[in-house]
């Protein structure tokens, strides 16, 4: 397998979030509505980082890559055929062969996002 790209800063996260949905789109795939959402979400964590409204923005800024880092992670290990947590091979199966509602699609990412994902970048930054 390739490398896999990361992000290495919020800009990164932007653009590679915005070419994710773009082969998405181009691909026919499902997947395109969680990394849509997800950009916006980030964009919101941003702003709020950048208003003063959590007590560590630069960690949160931080953890917002990290985080991101663990889709792209698992989104590229699944293109290429190699192996990932069983909750992002069924969301990216779904996204690929399922006629599932657009919500549905949305909150099968969500999930293993939130529930594979999060914990572990949590724990790494070390926040109060």
């Amino acid at each position: 397998m390739p490398p896999i790209e990361l992000a290495k800063t919020l800009d990164d996260v932007n653009q590679m979030m915005a070419r994710c949905t773009e082969t998405a789109r181009e691909e026919n795939s499902a997947d395109g509505y969680f990394t849509l959402i997800y950009n916006w979400e980030t964009a919101d964590l941003v702003r709020a980082a950048d208003a003063g409204v959590f007590q560590a923005p630069d960690e949160i800024r931080k953890m917002i890559v990290s985080f991101a880092n663990r889709y792209f992670t698992a989104r590229a290990s699944f293109r290429a055929g190699e192996p990932t947590c069983r909750a992002w091979t069924i969301a990216f199966r779904a996204a690929r062969t399922s006629s599932a509602l657009v919500v549905q699609h949305i909150l099968l990412a969500m999930n293993a996002h939130i529930n594979f994902d999060l914990g572990p970048i949590t724990a790494q930054a070390g926040l109060p």
